[in-house]
């Protein structure tokens, strides 16, 4: 179950809108947190150029998030835009275009207690403000056997900073100890994650990975990723309906056209991980 809201009118409202879709619950802890993030440009007349990029793998992304509750408000790290008088560097956003991003919130580090919450978003800028409208999300407290083990698969491979993406790009990461003894709830909730280690270190080409992997996530903050997923599968496939199922995802998250074009080169993000990790 998951929420999504669009930027309220007002008087600080902006030519871009900030939308954000979360889960209504969430455990507390370092575990993976995926929402889902869209900056449109709504304006009929007005280009934005040389916008921050947003990279998913990259922590802390330019948008701050921000969640308020009984026990005060707490404010996640995001990245500033670039520094006056630096070339302009990023991606644009003609009018009536957009674009989706799906961020862990986990990869920020900011343990939040258990509790009732709303969580909000800002695109940071120099200039405008888009702000999304607050969504409500319910942290849970954790399994305390678990944290120790959450923070050995956060720094599995000696990679120099802790981050979800280590279980991914470490090869022998399912063996890991540490990853059986999670309780089941916590092991659920890494699944994306594991999706993605065995799409990458799988041994099966793309065109033959289960489709079944990526079918459970339709629903939810992850879904637009797992769609892109799909697609690259697809594509992988060379199914005769590509251009069909591409129309179906674009229709659904109109901010994902770019990730379908990387596709569409040969650059989507399991073919590029595949010739880094494997």
């Amino acid at each position: 179950m998951s929420q999504e809201q669009g930027q309220e009118k007002g008087e600080d409202q902006t030519e871009l809108s900030l939308r954000l879709r979360a889960p209504a619950t969430a455990t507390a802890g370092l575990l993976p947190l995926f929402v889902e993030v869209t900056l449109a440009n709504d304006n009929e007349a007005t280009d934005y150029y040389a916008l921050t990029n947003c990279d998913p793998w990259s922590p802390p992304f330019p948008v701050e998030f921000t969640l308020s509750g009984e026990g005060g408000e707490v404010t996640l790290p995001a990245r500033s835009t670039a520094t006056a008088g630096a070339t302009p560097t990023g991606f644009d956003l003609l009018p009536h275009q957009a674009r989706t991003f799906v961020l862990d919130l986990s990869e920020l580090e900011t343990d939040v207690p258990p509790g009732a919450w709303r969580l909000s978003a800002r695109w940071v800028m120099r200039h405008e403000q888009p702000r999304s409208s607050p969504v409500s999300i319910t942290f849970e407290a954790g399994d305390p056997a678990d944290a120790p083990l959450i923070r050995r698969l956060r720094g599995l491979g000696g990679g120099t900073s802790p981050s979800w993406a280590n279980l991914i790009q470490e090869r022998a990461a399912l063996d890991d100890e540490a990853l059986r003894r999670l309780s089941a709830s916590s092991r659920r909730t890494l699944l994306p994650y594991l999706i993605l280690h065995e799409a990458v270190h799988g041994p099966q080409p793309l065109s033959q990975l289960p489709l079944e992997f990526l079918s459970a996530h339709f629903q939810g903050p992850w879904a637009s990723e797992a769609s892109v997923l799909t697609y690259e599968l697809f594509s992988a496939r060379a199914v005769p309906d590509l251009a069909a199922r591409r129309a179906a995802i674009l229709a659904r998250w109109p901010g994902v056209e770019f990730r379908l074009d990387q596709v569409d080169r040969g650059a989507g993000l399991l073919t590029l991980w595949r010739e880094e990790y494997r």
